[in-house]
């Protein structure tokens, strides 16, 4: 999500237009990707098959992780089984690697034990929602350190982070990391 920046230069949407009208096809194509992370000549069609079999490498490739990058998330399994599915589904690991499954395993893996390093031992286990993992943070959240601002042009989320808001005694350093990764899921 693009994220305001007092910074960073600004454009006009003018001088934007008036840059892009003289890239060519190519140039575009390539700095789309870059902005939103994929290369389109790597997409893959998404059929059962391939889920179902990419799903099984991933199991494979979990089960090859060593014992201590996988204790959080063996963890996780063993305290909230269903939190595990529904919070860290493999198929989303999956997508975001292009269905690359070790990729996708060591991803699953780093994010439960950043989960677990951001919300401790017993908060990592709950829900992410206010009245879980975040239950000790809704004053950070209540005070618009990061406000949701309305889509830009191109339909794209768009986030204001005030920094004046997140420092002492607004907010601690890991209240304000705790809750960045959920602002801007709608």
């Amino acid at each position: 999500m693009p994220v305001f920046s007092f910074t960073a230069p600004h454009i006009t949407p003018e001088e934007e237009e008036r840059e892009r009208s003289t890239l060519s096809e190519e140039m575009k194509m390539e700095l789309h990707d870059d902005l939103y992370g994929h290369r389109h000549d790597l997409e893959l069609l998404e059929t059962d098959q391939l889920v179902g079999g990419k799903l099984a490498e991933f199991e494979r490739e979990l089960s090859q992780i060593p014992a201590p990058l996988l204790k959080d998330y063996k963890e996780a399994m063993e305290r909230a089984p269903e939190l595990v599915q529904t919070e860290s589904n493999p198929l989303k690991f999956l997508r975001c690697e292009k269905y690359d499954a070790a990729k996708a395993a060591r991803r699953m893996s780093m994010y439960w034990k950043t989960r677990r390093k951001c919300f401790g031992d017993d908060r990592a286990f709950l829900p992410m929602k206010l009245h879980g993992a975040m239950k000790d943070d809704i004053c950070v959240v209540e005070s618009a350190i990061v406000s949701i601002l309305p889509n830009d042009m191109n339909g794209r989320g768009v986030l204001f982070f005030d920094r004046i808001r997140a420092i002492p005694p607004m907010a601690d350093r890991d209240a304000v990391v705790s809750i960045a990764p959920r602002i801007g899921d709608r």
